[in-house]
């Protein structure tokens, strides 16, 4: 980013009743530069919307170029469902890139696509997912440092679960056709989600 300098010429002349003086004061020049904000390289953010139901997570992200940069994001899901008495526990990766139009680094507005897996468990089945989508959003570095992140997204998903081995030898009792069958099952979803980004942390 270029510097901005202003350049300011001042002059002045003395005169008495005897006459001009015949040596005026040598001109004086006044040099403001104004020094842009510093780039913000790396950034490192705990994000705190999803806490109270049982997700943590968080953003490592890099800038690449001032325009550019790459993250992921890691986080772990713990949630008791009472209508089933079960306990669901899920990890998932996004992956995704970022433009931040003010040419700051990781500072600013930003956008960008995002790429998603994940995988769950519960006590008789195991799931996958992977998706993608995209999101908004502003960060805030102040004074180089503590770092606010806020943005919002939309997501599609689409996910697999299947019965768990142990879960099957329930039904030993079966004839090997319906085992079979029963190993086999899976069941798909598929939706749009929403995204959400209350980031707190600090950047370089």
């Amino acid at each position: 980013m270029a510097k901005v300098v202003a350049l300011t010429l001042t002059t002045s002349t003395s005169f008495s009743w005897a006459g001009p003086n015949p040596e005026p004061p040598a001109p004086r020049v006044a040099v403001v530069v104004e020094e842009p904000e510093p780039m913000t390289h790396v950034s490192a953010l705990i994000d705190v919307a999803f806490i109270p139901l049982g997700k943590i997570g968080g953003r490592f992200e890099i800038a690449v170029t001032e325009l550019h940069a790459l993250y992921v994001e890691p986080s772990y899901i713990v949630r008791h469902i009472p209508e089933v008495d079960r306990s669901v526990s899920a990890t998932e990766i996004d992956v995704g890139w970022h433009l931040f139009p003010k040419g700051q680094g990781l500072r600013g507005f930003h956008f960008g696509p995002r790429a998603i897996f994940a995988a769950a468990s519960v006590e008789e089945a195991r799931a996958t997912a992977w998706g993608f989508g995209a999101d908004i959003g502003y960060q805030w570095v102040i004074a180089g440092g503590p770092t606010l992140n806020l943005g919002v997204g939309i997501a599609y998903y689409h996910a697999t679960a299947r019965p768990r081995p142990e879960a099957i030898e329930v039904f030993t009792l079966l004839e090997p056709k319906f085992q079979k069958a029963i190993s086999n099952a899976a069941i798909h979803a598929h939706g749009l989600m929403p995204l959400g980004m209350a980031g707190m942390g600090f950047s370089y």
